[in-house]
């Protein structure tokens, strides 16, 4: 009678089904503790010794991973508020950083150049170029991504100003294949960039800056009319603004 009691009582205890989420095993009868078990603790209890389900650990570690998830979530949405910031900050100072980088190369003043660091300036010019070239097709909807690689050819074609003071190093220029490079600046789809080649190529071809050494900027006169420069440049001027200064700066340049 006592067993069949036991047994009664024992039934009792056994809940009569799961709880949500609760496992279709909730103890484990073990004799002794065999090391930590996953969502079990080891305890006496109604059953007898062993491993019973425990459902508080279960709710901390559900608790932690939503916690851990949530906090995943907010930063990640912080990263987002940032990065939108950051751009939306990169639009509006972008608007005047190629006017600063005038203003820069003006103050800065005209750098002598020979031959070797010619060559070094040309260099990275056509790399300048070519990284610009490859960030407007990769990022063709995105310009915040390809803005800083045109600010580097502007700036480049900045320091290019400086062989205007040294006319005896046009055939270089030449032999270089520059001569083409800075006139593919000028179709550029940015009109700043477009600007400062007409810049350079007025500053190159300056009757003070060549009268006396014509033999030196005559090689240089010929490969631009060679590649067809002066209807590049009067074709540039139809997409130029003259209500807008900088523009119009590139219309007196080319006339």
């Amino acid at each position: 009678v006592c067993t069949t009691m036991d047994a009664h009582f024992n039934k009792m205890l056994v809940p009569a089904g799961p709880f949500p989420d609760t496992p279709s095993i909730t103890f484990i009868a073990s004799a002794a503790f065999a090391g930590k078990k996953e969502d079990f603790k080891f305890q006496k209890g109604s059953r007898g010794i062993g491993y019973y389900y425990d459902r508080v650990q279960v709710n901390e570690k559900k608790e932690r991973a939503q916690a851990e998830e949530n906090n995943a979530k907010e930063a990640a949405a912080d990263k987002k508020r940032k990065r939108d910031s950051d751009d939306n900050d990169e639009d509006e100072d972008g608007k005047g950083s190629i006017e600063k980088l005038l203003d820069d190369a003006e103050a800065t003043g005209v750098v002598q150049l020979d031959q070797f660091s010619l060559k070094q300036l040309l260099l990275s010019f056509e790399k300048k170029i070519t990284k610009n070239q490859m960030n407007r097709m990769k990022f063709a909807d995105e310009p915040n991504k390809f803005m800083e690689s045109e600010l580097e050819l502007h700036a480049e074609i900045q320091e290019l100003y400086a062989v205007a003071a040294s006319p005896e190093l046009y055939p270089v220029l030449v032999q270089a294949g520059a001569v083409n490079s800075i006139l593919g600046c000028v179709t550029h789809e940015n009109t700043d960039i477009s600007i400062a080649a007409v810049g350079l190529l007025q500053e190159m071809t300056e009757v003070d800056t060549i009268s006396d050494q014509l033999d030196d900027a005559e090689p240089f006169i010929e490969a631009f009319l060679a590649a067809q420069g002066l209807e590049l440049i009067v074709q540039n001027l139809s997409r130029l603004d003259e209500r807008n200064e900088e523009d119009a700066q590139g219309v007196q340049q080319t006339l």
